[in-house]
């Protein structure tokens, strides 16, 4: 939700189809929700070894995005949910399933977590189309067929340490994924606005220059997310290590004293760009369910905004500053071991292991 303490955390269920077809699609919801196939062994062992295969190709055309998640996993709790969910703890978990053949584990598990996720009273409707409550009677059936109470209720108590030590996560690969990441406080939308134009500026500017066109990287970007508290930095098939981190916060620094309002108005044009780009209706739809869930209401969204179209020099120099100034910041490398060696004779400690056990890849 953006800020350090909250999270949100839902499944969501969607499709689309032509009006005609609206009550097929309710009926595969209906299949879904109600008479899951929980119990084929086969399935499910085939739907556990292609998420593993899937997750272990991902390492090097998502290297970067991995990175930046594990490093900003030790520094809040909406991050570190997403590392257990989609990110390398996610590819470990799922190998030691594979390996353990622990195919009855998870048959119980998928049982129930659906017994405690799958209920009327827990679920929320979101229909867009030309004429919504022609829907209104399907839905209701199917919302019928749904109990409305959890069956087998799963207490979760979530409190993952804080890590800030560095970390370099030996893979089979010639080239490294850096990512460094910074822990904020709850950003109002006014700094949301201009987390967004920084985020946009340094990965138009500095460090693509610095990264990808003198660093010979193939990118490098910054990252935030309304979603996090967090403010992140990467590069992706980058053959160095230590030269990026430097570039990390020398970036922010040029922005906290030497970025220019011509530089910044530029920046401001791509970043409304973003955030109001054209969507198709179920995208539109989707969207706007998260953000009412999430609490960001059309007006706080019109303030994010109006942040960036109005933004100055010394607001972005006072954003990055302030960033800078953080004490919490994590840093996650996905790389071969003689960067790591080389990064070690510059100073530079990484705890080193590799991706997965008893595996150099």
């Amino acid at each position: 939700a953006g800020t350090t303490n909250d999270c949100m955390l839902k499944l969501f269920l969607h499709g689309k189809a032509l009006d005609k077809k609206s009550d097929e699609l309710i009926g595969v919801f209906e299949d879904i929700l109600t008479a899951p196939a929980l119990t084929d062994r086969k399935l499910l062992r085939d739907l556990l070894y292609e998420m593993r295969n899937d997750y272990t190709a991902s390492i090097i055309n998502a290297g970067h995005s991995y990175a930046m998640t594990n490093a900003a996993s030790g520094l809040c709790l909406s991050e570190w949910v997403s590392e257990q969910i989609d990110g390398i703890s996610q590819l470990r978990f799922l190998n030691e399933l594979v390996k353990n053949e622990a195919i009855d584990v998870l048959v119980n598990a998928m049982q129930q977590l659906h017994a405690s996720l799958i209920t009327r009273n827990s679920c929320r409707l979101s229909v867009t189309g030309d004429n919504p409550s022609s829907q209104a009677s399907g839905l209701e059936r199917l919302l019928e067929k749904l109990p409305s109470e959890i069956a087998h209720p799963v207490q979760t108590a979530w409190k993952p340490a804080q890590d800030l030590s560095g970390k370099g996560i030996e893979i089979n690969a010639s080239v490294n994924f850096v990512g460094q990441a910074w822990k904020l406080s709850s950003p109002g939308p006014q700094d949301v606005g201009l987390l967004h134009l920084l985020a946009r500026n340094l990965s138009t500017g500095y460090l693509w220059d610095k990264v990808r066109v003198e660093g010979g990287a193939y990118g490098g970007m910054s990252v935030y997310s309304s979603s996090h508290p967090v403010f992140a930095c990467g590069s992706y098939r980058d053959p160095n290590l230590a030269g990026t981190l430097t570039h990390f916060t020398d970036a922010l620094r040029f922005v906290s004293s030497d970025l220019t309002q011509d530089q910044i108005d530029q920046s401001i044009i791509g970043t409304i760009g973003r955030i109001d780009k054209p969507k198709t209706p179920h995208s539109k739809g989707f969207s706007e369910t998260i953000a009412l869930l999430s609490g960001r209401t059309r007006e706080y969204r019109q303030e994010v905004r109006d942040a960036v179209l109005s933004a100055t020099q010394k607001d972005l120099h006072n954003i990055s500053r302030g960033i800078l100034e953080q004490k919490e910041s994590a840093i996650t490398v996905l790389g071969n071991a003689t960067s790591f060696s080389e990064a070690e004779k510059e100073g530079i400690t990484l705890f080193r292991e590799p991706l997965l056990k008893n595996s150099s890849s």
